[in-house]
């Protein structure tokens, strides 16, 4: 047993050296006065580790904020459509680059690469589960410090969850959980965007993946909670039956709620 124990402390310990220099590489390809090729390769690899870490927690049917993502709304609008999909206007505004010259591409995205970043977290803040806020509150900060006021979390934001299975998924499964971030919550006013943006990916990246566990824990309750109420042996539900049986159990948890404050006795209006 303490063997076992000492060989997953050691492997513990050089999955996060090796996670540790995988960041690390990028902060010099990012720096001002580097290749500028390089330096759009570098993000765009970043980039690509966002998207496949948040697009799949976003509901497939939850639309674009045209407050968050304006030009989604606008192409939508222009190819007929009343809606854009949130997951496509993520995906697309992390993912785009200026398709002018080098010198544009990489002024484009020096201005562009902190803004993009605090839609992603306040699209995040929409379907994370409360026990999460501290993480949504702590990267937002380091945005507000970093692009100015006006950029942190505000108590509003909160009641712009999106409503349906994922949000309330997570928020059933980590109401008890505690914040998974083991990140320092500090950030150097002196700190260069370079470190503070490889910083901001890693902790948007921690704060994916102990959403995607809340959901998967949740998930696997329901799973079980559906075999032991219709005695069968299913071990496997569609996204359209998770939202069904999500949905049933809002509904039973509403009443309760009325029942419980109201005795179930109806009051004339």
């Amino acid at each position: 047993a303490s063997a076992s124990r000492e060989r997953a402390a050691l492997e513990a310990q050089i999955k996060a050296q090796l996670r540790r220099a995988y960041f690390d590489s990028f902060r010099p390809l990012l720096r001002p006065g580097h290749n500028g090729g390089q330096r759009a390769a570098a993000w765009t690899r970043l980039a690509q580790d966002l998207v496949e870490a948040v697009v799949p927690l976003v509901p497939p049917r939850m639309s674009a904020d045209p407050a968050l993502y304006p030009s989604s709304a606008a192409a939508a609008a222009a190819g007929g459509h009343r809606t854009s999909s949130m997951r496509a206007a993520v995906e697309r505004d992390l993912l785009l680059t200026a398709s002018t010259t080098p010198q544009a591409a990489e002024e484009k995205e020096e201005e562009e690469c902190l803004p993009r970043l605090e839609r992603l977290v306040r699209v995040l803040q929409r379907l994370c589960a409360p026990a999460r806020d501290p993480d949504v509150r702590a990267i937002l900060d380091k945005l507000g410090a970093a692009t100015g006021p006006g950029t942190t979390a505000k108590p509003s934001d909160r009641s712009a969850r999106a409503a349906g299975p994922h949000h309330q998924a997570e928020q059933s499964a980590a109401a008890a959980v505690t914040s998974s971030s083991d990140l320092p919550s500090t950030t150097s006013q002196s700190q260069s965007q370079p470190d503070l943006v490889v910083d901001l990916v890693r902790e948007i990246l921690d704060l994916a993946k102990a959403m995607r566990a809340d959901l998967d824990r949740f998930h696997t309750e329901l799973k079980n909670q559906a075999v032991s109420s219709n005695n069968t042996t299913t071990t496997t539900l569609s996204e359209q039956e998770l939202e069904r049986v999500v949905e049933r159990e809002a509904a039973m948890r509403e009443r309760a709620v009325v029942i419980e404050w109201y005795g179930g006795k109806e009051e004339n209006v």
